[in-house]
């Protein structure tokens, strides 16, 4: 039986800093983002959060892209000469060609070595869904398992990943195209905030609507005691993501504390590749619950 050294891998999307990957010896992988035609590489040092929503702000093109598949064969081959296999953690299929890529890079390696060395399992997960998968993996490499053990455990358990999340200002959602301009009239008049998650497919879709950001947090915070593993006695981690909106994920942290007394912990980390998108006023939740598939 193979048991080769096991090195972690994962993208900027999982948004985590440097000192985050360097601690738990994770290899970094930076992904693009594009400012106005000019491309920056996410690797938690060239750009902070603020660069990227200043950007936006001041009405800039901003945008990100998937690396290719030759930049995943460069930045992995040092860690395969060490002598390692080597589990990626990136972005859903769903939302970039950046996991297909991925995927692709590790079959050449595969048929370069005529066996597996890289393992990239779909997370169907993004932002602090990727870094809550990332989280739990991390200590099996300690733990001494392989990397298609732990490779196989993602794909088992990815759907257990909740996500949702309420954006506060739909015009950017509209300049991406992603709603017409009379649901984003609508929705603007009628102070209508949208109550979004990650479905089965990892891709984002609409579930409910509330007036104000405020009942849209709490509408969340009842969706979490429905789905997230054992309810109110829910004892794993819970993740906060933001796009420049410290405040409303103070509040909604806040929230959670007194309502699951049990949480291990609840982080506020913030956004860059997914904010890109959304734009700033984006709070997103993610825990372990149950499947996305049910």
């Amino acid at each position: 039986m193979n048991m080769r050294k096991v090195k972690l891998s994962a993208t900027t999307t999982v948004d985590r800093s440097k000192e985050y990957f360097d601690k738990n010896n994770i290899l970094i992988i930076p992904v693009p983002v594009i400012i106005d035609e000019k491309e920056y590489m996410d690797d938690r040092v060239s750009i902070t959060p603020k660069f990227i929503y200043d950007s936006i702000r001041e009405g800039k093109a901003v945008s990100t892209a998937a690396n290719n598949v030759q930049f995943y064969l460069d930045a992995w081959k040092d860690t395969l000469d060490e002598g390692y296999d080597i589990v990626h953690i990136g972005i859903s299929s769903g939302l970039s060609s950046d996991c297909s890529n991925a995927q692709m890079a590790a079959k050449m390696i595969e048929d370069e070595f005529g066996e597996p060395r890289v393992y990239v399992p779909d997370t169907l997960a993004a932002t602090s869904g990727e870094a809550l998968i990332l989280d739990y993996i991390k200590d099996f490499v300690s733990e001494g398992r392989s990397a298609k053990e732990i490779s196989d455990w993602v794909v088992e358990n990815r759907l257990r990943v909740n996500h949702w999340f309420t954006l506060g200002d739909l015009s950017y959602l509209l300049k991406g195209g992603r709603i017409t301009k009379a649901q984003y009239m609508v929705a603007n008049t009628l102070n209508i905030y949208p109550v979004m998650w990650m479905d089965a497919e990892g891709k984002l879709a609409h579930r409910k609507k509330a007036r104000g950001m405020k009942r849209a947090l709490l509408t969340i915070l009842e969706t979490i005691e429905k789905l997230a593993d054992n309810g109110l006695e829910y004892n794993e981690k819970i993740y906060i993501s933001n796009s420049d909106c410290h405040e409303d994920a103070e509040f909604m942290r806040n929230m959670i504390l007194d309502k699951f007394k049990k949480v291990k912990s609840v982080e506020i980390f913030d956004m860059i590749q997914i904010g890109c998108h959304t734009g700033p006023g984006c709070v997103s939740m993610y825990f372990w619950g149950k499947s996305r598939a049910e």
